[in-house]
C-alpha cells in the first residue's frame, strides 16, 4: 500500500464520518430536537437577525466545504492558505466586534 492510498482512504473515512455526523444532526433538527431559531439572531428582548453571525456561518462552511472537496479530490490533506485563514479571522473578529458593540450599547 502506498502512502497516497493510505491518505486517500483516511480522507475518505474522515469525510464519511463527518457526513454521518451531519446526517445525524440534520435528523435531530428535522425532529425538532435541536432548536435553530436563535442561531442567526441576537439575543435580547426582541430577537433580530445578525448579519455578522450569518457572514461567519456562511464563510466558515464555504471554506470547510472547499477544503474537504479539494482534499478528497487530491487524496491528501491540502494546506489552507494563510490569506484564507486571515479572512476567517477577520470574519470571526467582525462577529466579536459586533457582539461587543451590541453589549456596550445596552449599558
Amino acid at each position: 500500500m502506498t502512502l497516497q492510498t493510505i491518505v486517500s482512504v483516511t480522507v475518505g473515512l474522515v469525510c464519511l464520518v463527518l457526513a454521518l455526523i451531519g446526517l445525524a444532526v440534520a435528523y435531530q433538527i428535522l425532529r425538532n430536537k435541536i432548536d435553530l431559531s436563535t442561531v442567526l439572531s441576537e439575543s435580547g428582548d426582541t430577537p433580530k437577525a445578525s448579519l455578522s453571525r450569518l457572514q461567519m456561518l456562511i464563510f466558515t462552511f464555504a471554506v470547510a466545504g472547499v477544503w474537504l472537496a479539494t482534499s478528497f479530490e487530491s487524496g491528501t490533506l491540502v494546506e489552507i492558505p494563510n490569506s484564507v485563514l486571515g479572512a476567517l479571522g477577520i470574519s470571526g473578529g467582525s462577529y466579536l466586534l459586533a457582539k461587543g458593540i451590541g453589549h456596550a450599547g445596552k449599558k
